[in-house]
């Protein structure tokens, strides 16, 4: 598994910097927002010297289908700089309130937590994945019916200012918490 990774980060890096080369070539001094390409998502970088937004790779953005009013964003984040930053926070238009989450043990039961202080670290050269049964993006208050397949923008919000819009795709998942095996419990039928 570290392997796997070490080969997505190093795949990460080198999409990052084809998306640079290209729009090396073409960078107006304007200031609009820079596109580039990711193999499940599109990563929208708004242009600003504050933190290197263009340094901060999104791949495989998914939002779960929602079993109820919340559901979860899952998503890896690449940090090719050379300074450390973190990921503060974000939000959408399909829920009405949004925080950053950890799936931990408790007292033998799987649970998701608020991180208190809402911060996910994104150290420099390192990849930070969310996923099912761990860190992750909790929306709450879903606004909108969302359906398999719809495709959705989230805002993530950096330290030093820096906001990033990946657009994610909605799936329908099952999370490690559905499993009855993951809560000690024996499966049915087996």
């Amino acid at each position: 598994m570290h392997r796997t990774n070490r080969n997505r980060a190093a795949l990460a890096a080198l999409m990052i910097l084809a998306a640079l080369s290209l729009v090396a070539c073409g960078v107006d001094s304007s200031g609009d927002d820079i596109a580039t390409d990711g193999a499940d998502t599109t990563t929208t970088v708004a242009a600003t010297d504050e933190v290197a937004c263009d340094d901060l790779a999104a791949v495989g953005a998914t939002v779960r289908l929602p079993p109820g009013e919340n559901t979860a964003v899952y998503l890896e984040l690449t940090n090719n700089g050379t300074a450390d930053t973190a990921l503060l926070g974000a939000s959408a238009d399909f829920a009405a309130d949004y925080e950053l989450h950890e799936t931990a043990m408790v007292d033998g039961v799987l649970e998701m937590q608020p991180l208190d202080p809402q911060r996910i670290e994104l150290p420099a050269g390192e990849t930070v994945v969310l996923e099912p049964g761990g860190l992750h993006v909790m929306a709450m208050g879903l606004t909108t019916q969302l359906a398999e397949d719809d495709v959705v923008e989230v805002e993530l919000e950096l330290d030093g200012g820096c906001t990033i819009t990946i657009e994610a795709e909605v799936r329908a998942m099952d999370l490690p918490m559905d499993d009855p095996a993951a809560e000690g419990e024996e499966p049915m039928g087996g």
